[in-house]
Protein backbone atom coordinates (compact mmCIF):
# COMPACT_ATOMS: atom_id res chain seq x y z
CA UNK A 1 0.00 0.00 0.00
CA UNK A 2 2.81 2.40 0.75
CA UNK A 3 4.50 1.80 -2.62
CA UNK A 4 1.19 2.08 -4.51
CA UNK A 5 1.02 -1.51 -5.60
CA UNK A 6 -1.73 -2.66 -3.93
CA UNK A 7 -4.61 -4.19 -6.26
CA UNK A 8 -8.11 -5.31 -6.07
CA UNK A 9 -7.19 -9.18 -5.64
CA UNK A 10 -4.96 -8.27 -2.60
CA UNK A 11 -7.73 -6.09 -0.65
CA UNK A 12 -10.63 -8.94 -1.71
CA UNK A 13 -7.68 -11.40 -0.49
CA UNK A 14 -6.69 -9.17 3.01
CA UNK A 15 -10.21 -8.32 4.33
CA UNK A 16 -12.02 -11.53 2.86
CA UNK A 17 -9.41 -13.64 5.04
CA UNK A 18 -10.01 -11.29 7.80
CA UNK A 19 -13.60 -12.49 8.03
CA UNK A 20 -12.28 -16.17 8.86
CA UNK A 21 -9.81 -14.73 10.75
CA UNK A 22 -12.08 -12.73 13.23
CA UNK A 23 -14.16 -15.40 13.80
CA UNK A 24 -11.61 -18.09 14.52
CA UNK A 25 -8.95 -15.79 16.72
CA UNK A 26 -12.65 -14.88 18.49
CA UNK A 27 -13.65 -18.80 19.38
CA UNK A 28 -9.99 -19.39 20.71
CA UNK A 29 -9.86 -15.74 22.69
CA UNK A 30 -13.19 -16.50 24.16
CA UNK A 31 -12.55 -20.70 25.05
CA UNK A 32 -8.99 -18.89 27.24
CA UNK A 33 -10.77 -16.80 29.12
CA UNK A 34 -14.21 -18.84 29.22
CA UNK A 35 -17.20 -16.07 29.56
CA UNK A 36 -20.83 -17.04 30.26
CA UNK A 37 -22.75 -17.09 26.91
CA UNK A 38 -24.35 -14.02 27.02
CA UNK A 39 -20.68 -12.41 26.55
CA UNK A 40 -19.42 -15.37 24.12
CA UNK A 41 -22.39 -14.09 21.89
CA UNK A 42 -22.22 -10.06 22.06
CA UNK A 43 -18.83 -10.41 21.99
CA UNK A 44 -18.92 -12.61 18.52
CA UNK A 45 -21.68 -10.55 16.91
CA UNK A 46 -20.03 -6.86 18.11
CA UNK A 47 -16.40 -7.69 16.47
CA UNK A 48 -17.96 -8.77 13.05
CA UNK A 49 -20.31 -5.35 13.64
CA UNK A 50 -16.98 -2.98 13.64
CA UNK A 51 -16.11 -5.60 10.64
CA UNK A 52 -19.02 -4.52 8.83
CA UNK A 53 -18.96 -1.01 9.43
CA UNK A 54 -15.81 -0.12 8.48
CA UNK A 55 -15.61 -2.07 5.52
CA UNK A 56 -19.07 0.06 4.47
CA UNK A 57 -17.05 3.17 5.26
CA UNK A 58 -14.72 1.93 3.00
CA UNK A 59 -17.26 1.74 0.10
CA UNK A 60 -18.53 4.94 0.97
CA UNK A 61 -15.56 7.15 1.32
CA UNK A 62 -13.06 4.79 -0.86
CA UNK A 63 -10.93 4.92 1.77
CA UNK A 64 -10.36 3.47 5.76
CA UNK A 65 -10.27 6.69 8.26
CA UNK A 66 -10.31 5.38 11.52
CA UNK A 67 -10.34 7.66 14.54
CA UNK A 68 -7.28 7.76 16.86
CA UNK A 69 -8.02 5.34 19.13
CA UNK A 70 -10.01 2.36 17.35
CA UNK A 71 -11.74 -0.86 17.82
CA UNK A 72 -9.55 -2.57 15.14
CA UNK A 73 -5.36 -0.99 16.31
CA UNK A 74 -6.63 -0.27 20.44
CA UNK A 75 -8.58 -3.51 20.19
CA UNK A 76 -6.46 -5.95 18.84
CA UNK A 77 -3.14 -4.19 20.33
CA UNK A 78 -5.33 -4.39 24.37
CA UNK A 79 -6.55 -8.27 23.45
CA UNK A 80 -2.85 -8.93 23.02
CA UNK A 81 -1.80 -7.37 26.18
CA UNK A 82 -5.15 -9.37 27.96
CA UNK A 83 -4.42 -12.57 26.76
CA UNK A 84 -0.72 -12.12 28.81
CA UNK A 85 -2.72 -11.86 31.95
CA UNK A 86 -3.25 -15.77 31.40
CA UNK A 87 0.05 -16.53 30.16
CA UNK A 88 1.67 -15.21 33.30
CA UNK A 89 -1.50 -15.35 36.05
CA UNK A 90 -3.01 -18.56 34.64
CA UNK A 91 -6.37 -18.66 32.65
CA UNK A 92 -8.39 -18.47 35.76
CA UNK A 93 -7.40 -14.67 36.40
CA UNK A 94 -10.34 -13.74 34.52
CA UNK A 95 -12.41 -14.98 36.41
CA UNK A 96 -11.65 -12.71 39.72
CA UNK A 97 -14.02 -10.32 40.58
CA UNK A 98 -12.65 -7.22 40.28
CA UNK A 99 -14.76 -4.21 40.88
CA UNK A 100 -18.88 -3.50 41.36
CA UNK A 101 -19.32 -7.28 41.55
CA UNK A 102 -18.21 -7.54 37.98
CA UNK A 103 -15.32 -10.50 36.83
CA UNK A 104 -12.00 -9.61 35.24
CA UNK A 105 -12.60 -10.65 31.88
CA UNK A 106 -16.56 -8.45 32.41
CA UNK A 107 -14.71 -5.22 33.08
CA UNK A 108 -12.32 -5.79 29.96
CA UNK A 109 -15.11 -6.86 27.54
CA UNK A 110 -17.31 -3.72 28.79
CA UNK A 111 -14.24 -1.26 27.71
CA UNK A 112 -13.68 -3.19 24.85
CA UNK A 113 -17.85 -2.94 23.63
CA UNK A 114 -17.82 0.58 24.52
CA UNK A 115 -14.84 1.06 21.69
CA UNK A 116 -17.03 -0.99 19.00
CA UNK A 117 -19.94 1.10 19.95
CA UNK A 118 -18.33 4.59 19.79
CA UNK A 119 -16.44 3.63 16.74
CA UNK A 120 -19.73 2.51 14.73
CA UNK A 121 -21.26 5.09 16.00
CA UNK A 122 -18.79 7.69 14.88
CA UNK A 123 -18.57 5.87 11.29
CA UNK A 124 -22.57 5.72 10.98
CA UNK A 125 -23.05 9.44 11.38
CA UNK A 126 -20.06 10.21 9.29
CA UNK A 127 -22.12 8.90 6.59
CA UNK A 128 -25.49 10.04 7.43
CA UNK A 129 -24.13 13.32 7.59
CA UNK A 130 -22.42 13.33 4.05
CA UNK A 131 -24.24 10.81 1.81
CA UNK A 132 -28.13 10.18 1.45
CA UNK A 133 -29.80 8.67 5.26
CA UNK A 134 -31.84 6.41 3.13
CA UNK A 135 -29.10 5.12 0.69
CA UNK A 136 -27.08 4.34 4.41
CA UNK A 137 -29.79 3.07 5.89
CA UNK A 138 -30.86 0.04 3.10
CA UNK A 139 -26.73 -0.80 3.31
CA UNK A 140 -27.13 -1.45 6.54
CA UNK A 141 -29.93 -3.45 6.85
CA UNK A 142 -28.90 -6.95 5.60
CA UNK A 143 -26.57 -6.74 8.08
CA UNK A 144 -29.00 -5.69 10.71
CA UNK A 145 -31.39 -8.27 10.12
CA UNK A 146 -28.20 -11.15 9.93
CA UNK A 147 -27.42 -9.75 13.44
CA UNK A 148 -30.89 -9.37 14.85
CA UNK A 149 -31.03 -13.20 14.07
CA UNK A 150 -27.63 -13.73 15.58
CA UNK A 151 -28.98 -12.01 18.94
CA UNK A 152 -32.21 -13.87 18.60
CA UNK A 153 -30.21 -17.26 18.45
CA UNK A 154 -27.64 -16.17 21.04
CA UNK A 155 -30.29 -14.78 23.86
CA UNK A 156 -33.62 -16.18 23.21
CA UNK A 157 -32.80 -19.89 23.02
CA UNK A 158 -32.11 -22.10 25.54
CA UNK A 159 -31.54 -25.20 23.46
CA UNK A 160 -28.69 -28.08 23.74
CA UNK A 161 -27.37 -26.67 20.93
CA UNK A 162 -27.01 -23.06 21.70
CA UNK A 163 -25.93 -23.62 25.41
CA UNK A 164 -22.85 -26.55 24.50
CA UNK A 165 -22.46 -26.76 21.06
CA UNK A 166 -21.95 -23.08 21.37
CA UNK A 167 -19.41 -22.96 18.17
CA UNK A 168 -22.12 -24.16 15.89
CA UNK A 169 -24.23 -21.13 15.83
CA UNK A 170 -20.90 -19.23 15.60
CA UNK A 171 -19.99 -20.90 12.45
CA UNK A 172 -23.33 -20.39 11.38
CA UNK A 173 -23.39 -16.94 11.29
CA UNK A 174 -19.43 -16.71 10.56
CA UNK A 175 -20.57 -18.12 6.83
CA UNK A 176 -23.52 -15.46 7.12
CA UNK A 177 -21.63 -12.34 8.50
CA UNK A 178 -18.68 -13.52 6.00
CA UNK A 179 -20.53 -13.38 3.12
CA UNK A 180 -22.64 -10.02 3.88
CA UNK A 181 -19.05 -7.84 4.56
CA UNK A 182 -17.35 -9.91 1.12
CA UNK A 183 -20.17 -9.10 -0.96
CA UNK A 184 -19.54 -5.30 -0.03
CA UNK A 185 -15.86 -5.50 -0.77
CA UNK A 186 -17.02 -6.70 -4.32
CA UNK A 187 -18.92 -3.93 -4.93
CA UNK A 188 -16.75 -1.37 -3.39
CA UNK A 189 -13.85 -2.68 -6.15
CA UNK A 190 -16.03 -3.14 -8.77
CA UNK A 191 -17.83 0.62 -8.23
CA UNK A 192 -21.08 -1.26 -7.89
CA UNK A 193 -24.43 -1.14 -6.28
CA UNK A 194 -24.15 -3.10 -2.93
CA UNK A 195 -27.15 -5.31 -2.98
CA UNK A 196 -28.98 -5.41 0.58
CA UNK A 197 -31.40 -7.86 -0.40
CA UNK A 198 -29.52 -10.99 -1.20
CA UNK A 199 -31.20 -14.14 -1.09
CA UNK A 200 -28.82 -16.77 0.62
CA UNK A 201 -28.54 -14.16 3.90
CA UNK A 202 -32.26 -13.24 4.09
CA UNK A 203 -33.34 -16.78 4.10
CA UNK A 204 -30.67 -18.00 6.52
CA UNK A 205 -31.38 -15.49 8.49
CA UNK A 206 -35.19 -15.92 7.99
CA UNK A 207 -35.26 -19.72 9.04
CA UNK A 208 -32.96 -19.13 12.00
CA UNK A 209 -34.92 -16.62 13.15
CA UNK A 210 -38.14 -18.89 12.42
CA UNK A 211 -36.81 -21.98 14.59
CA UNK A 212 -36.41 -20.02 17.33
CA UNK A 213 -39.73 -18.45 17.40
CA UNK A 214 -41.00 -22.57 17.34
CA UNK A 215 -39.07 -23.65 19.97
CA UNK A 216 -40.34 -20.66 22.51
CA UNK A 217 -43.62 -20.76 21.47
CA UNK A 218 -44.66 -23.92 19.95
CA UNK A 219 -42.15 -26.57 21.85
CA UNK A 220 -41.18 -24.57 25.32
CA UNK A 221 -42.09 -27.28 28.26
CA UNK A 222 -43.00 -29.94 25.92
CA UNK A 223 -41.51 -33.23 25.06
Amino acid sequence: RKTMNSTALGLLMDHGADCSITAISTMAYLQIVNPSLGWVSLAFVLLFMVFFIVTLEEYYFEALDFPIINAVNEGTTSTFFILLLGVFLGNEVYQHELVFGLNVYQVIFIGLFALIVLQCLYIVIRLLVNFPAKDVLLKLSLFSFVCVSAFLVFFWTDNEITTHRTKVPMYIYTILFSRVIISIMIAHIFKSNFDQFQVFPLLLSTIMILLVLVEKFALDGKP
